[in-house]
């Protein structure tokens, strides 16, 4: 039986962070899920 891939991590490395961060959440509109500080994962 094969297993189903139930999540995707994409990791995208940018030198200013909250830049990138108002750029996910104000204009494309997504939804943090996880802040560790260095790095964020939002749900799409």
């Amino acid at each position: 039986m094969s297993e189903k891939v139930r999540g995707v991590i994409t990791w995208l490395y940018y030198r200013d962070l909250p830049r990138a961060q108002k750029f996910y959440e104000d204009i494309i509109g997504l939804k943090m899920e996880v802040d560790q500080g260095w790095s964020v994962i939002y749900k799409i």
